[in-house]
């Protein structure tokens, strides 16, 4: 058991130095910062990000009223810490769901939709009236942008996640839950590019239902 565990352990620290190679190499196209001077720097837990549920309670359960608003503050991470991800360690807490991705930008979405005629609609409550059905579009549209780029590395996925001051929909490129399908990074850029988000690095966004521990 011993030595499953350590083996589990060095796979995650495997996972953990990609992870941060893959930030290195996306932020390192619009900087001059070196990687030596980067590989400095570690993704240690910040004094305003040790608070429940980022890092685990302590003989007690997550509380929604006592610790959901503590996400609707900090927003998004900008690294997955070490300790959120998951271990295979009996007896070691679960932590929440987390995804990894950029942010649904509904307008761009449905601009798209529209240009390439996949807006989904229905009929609405009164005798010629439109509906546009929003997550059905956007998913169309995501799905074809995907297509167009030939990246088929990036599952079709909008989880709803929680961002600063309330909730939105991220195009997900992986999960704390997911390390062993991280999509390679030329895919990452192709589809940041395409969304003009070239300059921004994918953030980790709690999961609008599955943020507690457990």
């Amino acid at each position: 058991m011993q030595q499953t565990d350590s083996a589990w352990d060095h796979r995650k620290t495997r996972f953990c130095s990609r992870l941060v190679m893959h930030y290195l190499l996306l932020s390192l196209q619009h900087t001059n910062t070196s990687l030596l001077d980067m590989s400095l720097s570690r993704p240690l837990v910040p004094n305003d990000h040790k608070v429940i549920p980022i890092i685990p309670p302590k003989n007690r359960r997550c509380d929604v009223k006592r610790d959901f608003p503590r996400l609707l503050d900090v927003g998004p991470l900008p690294v997955l810490y070490h300790h959120l991800i998951p271990s295979n360690k009996k007896g070691l807490p679960k932590p929440p769901l987390i995804h990894c991705g950029y942010l649904a930008e509904q307008e761009f979405l449905f601009a798209y939709a529209r240009q390439h005629g996949l807006s989904q609609e229905c009929a609405g409550d009164y005798e010629g009236d439109i509906m546009l059905l929003k997550l059905d579009t956007m998913y169309a549209a995501v799905k074809a942008i995907l297509e167009e780029l030939k990246i088929s590395s990036i599952r079709i996925r909008l989880p709803h996640v929680v961002k600063q001051g309330g909730g939105t929909r991220i195009i997900k490129l992986y999960s704390n839950y997911s390390m062993k399908r991280i999509p390679p990074t030329e895919d990452v850029e192709k589809l940041a590019r395409f969304l003009g988000m070239e300059q921004e690095q994918p953030k980790w966004y709690f999961d609008a239902k599955k943020w507690r521990w457990s």
